[in-house]
């Protein structure tokens, strides 16, 4: 009877550190959309990052969407220096649309001088 109680209690305590992080299932469907636009305000914050995004039409819930992305230690392994990214520059964003009005996870960024990051890395 011990062994058995031991067993459950095992298994509670790692169902709960797989509730510790949330899936991005959770909060972004498999819809892939696109939006473009200025990058307004920028987070490069573990363990995410996030933009917020002026685009160029807005829609019945406003012009302004958040991106949610990888950590910023991730943009940096794949090749992306974080100085290129800053307020006011232009860029095309495809991403999974958001539970929520306006949100989305970046699939990939296309910058104005033609480079794109995907999660694969950046292809210049």
């Amino acid at each position: 009877m011990i062994r058995l109680l031991l067993l459950a209690l095992c298994g509670l305590l790692a169902c709960q550190q797989l509730w510790a992080h949330h899936s991005t299932a959770a909060n972004f469907t498999r819809e892939i959309i696109e939006i473009s636009g200025r990058i307004e305000q920028i987070r490069f914050l573990n363990p995410h990052s996030s933009f917020v995004v002026l685009t160029d039409e807005a829609n019945e819930t406003g012009p302004y969407w958040l991106v949610e992305s990888d950590a910023r230690s991730t943009f940096q392994r794949k090749g992306l220096n974080l100085d290129e990214i800053e307020q006011g520059i232009r860029v095309e964003i495809s991403g999974r649309r958001g539970l929520r009005p306006n949100t989305m996870y970046l699939r990939e960024i296309r910058f104005e001088d033609g480079r794109v990051f995907t999660s694969d890395g950046l292809e210049e």
